[in-house]
């Protein structure tokens, strides 16, 4: 009990080292923190050096590496992990399309109340992806995410839009609306969408 009591504010302090050399943008020194933390059977270490390896920073990126790092993490309980391990599983390009995990670790996330997670569910709901289509709990999901400032469920909402899926009615103007704040917050599609609408 003593070496983990011992353990825990080492374990503390070497996340918020970490952490510091994220925001500092020194990121081999960072991940060197964090892939101490992580062998150490550190949730949230193997949970950022699982979006190190997904993002590519501080790394070369490796989707395998990513994937382990954040199952570990998900696994124990960390709520932002599943979020990025079914951004995995839904995204073709990684080579480690699982539509079933994807919905599963989406859902998991998303009622854990990760804005993340509930936009990729919502992108779940859109495709038929690990569940039946279905645009309503697409745009609910959407809708959640949105609102807490997560820029690819304002892009989903802007196709919905778009198209009057889900329930809601077509209005270019709404769909516009929601493009713009998905663009400003980074999200390239909505970008995209915004030039083939003409603007």
């Amino acid at each position: 009990v003593s070496g983990l009591a011992q353990r825990a504010p080492l374990e503390i302090l070497m996340g918020r080292i970490g952490r510091a050399q994220l925001m500092a943008k020194n990121y081999s020194r960072a991940r060197a923190f964090f892939e101490y933390l992580a062998a150490t059977d550190n949730a949230y270490g193997q949970s950022v050096l699982g979006m190190l390896y997904l993002q590519g920073v501080g790394v070369q990126r490796d989707f395998s590496m990513a994937e382990s790092w954040l199952l570990k993490a998900s696994l124990k309980g960390m709520t932002t992990a599943p979020a990025y391990l079914s951004a995995i599983y839904l995204t073709p390009s990684t080579g480690l399309r699982n539509d079933n995990e994807g919905f599963r670790w989406a859902t998991v996330s998303a009622e854990a109340g990760d804005p993340l997670g509930a936009s990729m569910l919502a992108l779940a709901h859109f495709r038929g992806a690990g569940t039946t289509r279905n645009d309503k709990e697409g745009v609910r999901w959407a809708r959640i995410a949105a609102e807490q400032g997560q820029p690819s469920a304002m892009a989903l909402l802007g196709e919905a839009y778009e198209k009057g899926a889900g329930g809601v009615p077509r209005s270019l103007d709404d769909a516009k609306t929601w493009y713009r704040r998905a663009r400003d917050g980074g999200n390239a599609g909505a970008k995209a969408a915004l030039q083939r609408l003409g603007e």
